[in-house]
């Protein structure tokens, strides 16, 4: 008992104490040791969501990148939402195949990549780091940094390795994967910066962005440049003040309210309600017009009176700029999907788009983006073009407009023309 009467030494900094959590216990009362174990490593914890790249050898085409949008698309229903820290977003390829081969008292393993690693075998080989593989035999252990020995082709590396880890364990909802310090993001994304998610639609697909407002209409980052790489986002898991305060049921005046399902079902049935909430609001969240993006609907939109369009840019001062993907309103390919929209036309009009081709004499256009076929009156010498329900109609030598009495409407395609005539 004497060393507990004599005190602590301030050079060993608490190094005497003999059991840590009474200690603690008895200077913060209760079992406040037992509610620290609980957080014990909390801000190391994280996730990593991987986005695989569909110009590797990957057959999901459920993974793409909108460069318009700069939005990143998956094949999992559970990607991050909106507000979500991202510690880092690391540049990664991923591993298709790893197999071990002994040479000697030793051996060597065969690293397969989804996509070419960029590793050049005519230079100085780098360390590479192993992140998220598991073996047959080895489990985890082969994680961490290895030193580059050859490069077999532009997919496979090989890595030292004494023992036989056994077989890599992979499948299409795990990844494993490799990365180094020349392996870089698309511009302007940076490594080791922190970043958020921004217009998540907490499905399958968001942007980033290195601040977040929960309140107002947040920016996201352009990506500028082609990108190479599979890429891990990586989010912190840990639990702050914060986090604890939502799951504090907040003080409600309206004794009738109440956070809790209707009935008296199971835990189960809640969730199923819940998740169906979520899936209606979700699905109506497509179907409002939003001012930060782009709208895409496959409904009819009905209109009484005029629609007015402006351009406060001015975006649209070249005829060029008019077939532009940012560019009016237009009128759409119906059978066309909302991932490919096939614009026809931005408004319907009564001016004329035909020509006379001056060496056949036909009546031409070119105007494609109309999605018609061309109006083509091909008659020569005795032949007479016929319309429904007029004959003897004769070719005008003179094609000035101004000589012409008569304007009759024709329908072709679904669009309305009018055909120019005089007695």
């Amino acid at each position: 008992m004497a060393i507990l009467n004599q005190g602590f030494v301030r050079e060993l900094n608490l190094d005497e104490t003999i059991d840590e959590a009474k200690a603690i216990n008895n200077l913060a009362t209760g079992s406040i040791s037992e509610d620290m174990s609980v957080f014990a490593g909390n801000s190391s914890n994280q996730s990593e969501f991987i986005w695989v790249n569909p110009s590797g050898s990957s057959t999901d085409t459920a993974y793409s990148f909108d460069p318009i949008e700069s939005s990143f698309k998956f094949n999992s229903l559970i990607a991050y939402g909106n507000g979500d820290p991202l510690k880092q977003i690391k540049p990664v390829h991923l591993i298709e195949d790893a197999v071990w081969t002994q040479s000697g008292i030793s051996g060597f393993i065969t690293i397969t990549t989804n996509m070419p690693h960029g590793i050049d075998p005519n230079a100085a080989l780098p360390l590479i780091t192993l992140e998220e593989t598991r073996f047959d035999i080895a489990g985890g252990n082969i994680n961490g940094e290895h030193q580059v020995q050859s490069v077999p082709s532009t997919t496979t590396i090989t890595i030292t390795y004494d023992t036989d880890p056994g077989a890599l364990f992979a499948s299409s909802q795990y990844k494993s994967w490799i990365t180094y310090e020349d392996l870089e993001l698309p511009s302007p994304l940076a490594k080791n910066e922190k970043y958020y998610v921004v217009y998540s639609n907490s499905l399958d697909q968001f942007k980033v962005d290195d601040a977040y407002v929960e309140i107002g209409v947040n920016n996201f980052i352009s990506i500028t440049s082609p990108i190479e790489v599979d890429i891990a986002f990586i989010r912190t898991n840990k639990v702050e003040q914060q986090n604890l305060l939502y799951i504090i049921n907040p003080e409600v005046n309206d004794e009738e309210f109440s956070y809790s399902f209707a009935g008296s079902g199971s835990v189960e049935d809640r969730f199923n309600t819940l998740e169906g909430n979520i899936d209606s609001s979700t699905f109506l969240r497509t179907k409002k017009l939003r001012t930060d993006s782009n709208n895409a609907f496959k409904d009819e939109i009905k209109l009484e009176g005029h629609l007015r369009v402006f351009d406060p840019d001015p975006y649209n001062q070249q005829t060029s700029d008019l077939f532009d993907q940012k560019s009016g309103v237009y009128i759409t390919n119906p059978s066309s999907s909302l991932d490919d929209i096939q614009k026809l036309r931005a408004f319907s009009s009564n001016a004329n788009p035909w020509i006379v081709e001056t060496a056949t004499g036909d009546l031409l256009t070119q105007s494609s983006e109309m999605n018609i076929g061309d109006l083509n009156f091909n008659y020569t010498g005795a032949s007479t073009a016929t319309l429904n329900g007029l004959q003897n109609v004769n070719t005008a030598t003179n094609v000035d407009e101004t000589v012409f009495q008569y304007k009759l409407p024709v329908t072709v395609n679904n669009e309305i023309y009018f055909v120019l005539l005089r007695s």
